[in-house]
């Protein structure tokens, strides 16, 4: 299966994000090395990307990667 990860500008906001989207069965993951982002995590998302941008807004994102 696929995912995208999301990257963000900060830890908080990726720990905020976790929050906010864990019915959708999202999860807050250590950056692979080849993704630089100052932040250091991710959150992992399935099938539900779209759901997810819709509950954060695109302005807290700052990168989508896919990620296999």
């Amino acid at each position: 299966m696929t995912y995208k990860l999301l990257t963000f500008k900060s830890a908080n906001h990726a720990m905020e994000a976790e929050k906010k989207t864990k019915d959708l069965k999202t999860r807050l993951i250590t950056l692979p090395s080849w993704i630089t982002s100052d932040c250091g995590f991710g959150l992992k998302v399935g099938e539900n990307l779209e759901a997810v941008v819709k509950i954060l807004g695109r302005e807290n994102i700052e990168g989508i990667y896919d990620l296999k």
